[in-house]
């Protein structure tokens, strides 16, 4: 199965380094290697009850991000990728527009 990051995720992903970068020095490279090892759970996560907003979704083992997507025949599109520390009401509104 193929796993595409859409161009909205890797602008998620690109301000999760940012963040963690600014917070300490190589955080954000920390942060990316573990988003890396999560993407084959992407895979895995078959269960009908991890949806959310219509998304199917996974929270990261060791970051506070919730992996957002959707599978379709032998793709999964991950269409977002954000900090669970956020307003539910931003997360919707965020989510509803992708």
């Amino acid at each position: 199965m193929q796993v595409i990051i859409e161009r909205a995720a890797q602008a998620d992903i690109r301000a999760i380094i940012r963040f963690y970068e600014k917070c300490e020095s190589g955080a954000g490279g920390y942060f990316l290697q573990h988003f890396r090892q999560e993407v084959p759970r992407l895979l895995e996560a078959t269960e009908p009850r991890r949806q959310r907003l219509g998304f199917r979704f996974i929270q990261m083992r060791r970051f506070p991000i919730g992996i957002y997507f959707r599978t379709q025949q032998d793709t999964t599109q991950v269409c977002a990728v954000l900090d669970l520390r956020r307003d539910p009401a931003a997360l919707r509104e965020e989510l509803s527009s992708r």
